[in-house]
């Protein structure tokens, strides 16, 4: 367990580096497939932000640990599956995988419902990978009017997952012409093999699960 410490200090001190001449970058730690005892322990050094991306997952681990930190933040950033997104607003601050119109307007519809506010990112399939949720970027815009515009969704920032095989610079650049396209605040990208290259281009919010909590 003291090596989980000793990597999230070594991680965080590797973003406040890397932020230093950039807009401060936030981490989000990825918790999925972790246990609440790994989960406990960050939450005991005063970590607050987490990410998740399987709801039954979830739903099994958080109520209690949101019960002893009531503070804590989770981001919701998995695939979005319509007959599950009454439970994923109930139970996370920030979705930042909004990928469709159905699911935009699935999400607004519950975020009056439960009376909650929670923060939207819409996911952009940079890659253009098949296998991968995220709007195309030529229909981002759409997407993005949509949700403001008919659906009166707080949209925050942008979400990728850059292709694995490839070198993600000219990816994490074009996320970050997006995002200054549309004035966005926040730019989430960068997970544990590409978080600080991320960062280089302006990334606001890295993903890092692995490098952190050991291998799954």
């Amino acid at each position: 367990m003291q090596s989980i410490l000793e990597n999230y200090h070594s991680v965080k001190n590797e973003i406040q580096a890397a932020s230093v001449l950039k807009p401060k970058c936030r981490l989000v730690v990825v918790s999925k497939f972790q246990g609440a005892d790994r989960i406990r322990l960050l939450l005991a050094e005063g970590h607050r932000v987490f990410g998740e991306s399987r709801l039954e997952e979830a739903l099994g681990k958080w109520p209690s640990l949101l019960q002893d930190f009531p503070d804590t933040k989770l981001h919701y950033i998995g695939a979005l599956q319509s007959r599950k997104i009454k439970d994923i607003v109930r139970m996370f601050d920030v979705v930042q995988s909004i990928d469709r119109v159905e699911a935009a307007a699935r999400i607004a519809r519950e975020i009056v419902a439960q009376g909650r506010n929670l923060s939207c990112f819409i996911q952009v399939n940079i890659g253009r990978e098949p296998q991968k949720s995220g709007v195309f970027p030529e229909h981002f815009e759409r997407l993005f009017r949509q949700c403001v515009d008919e659906y009166a969704l707080k949209i925050s920032g942008v979400m990728c997952i850059p292709p694995a095989c490839e070198k993600p610079a000219p990816y994490f650049s074009k996320m970050k012409a997006i995002q200054e396209r549309f004035d966005l605040p926040e730019l989430s990208m960068g997970m544990s093999s590409d978080y600080l290259t991320a960062i280089e281009y302006g990334a606001t919010i890295v993903r890092v699960g692995a490098k952190i909590l050991g291998s799954r």
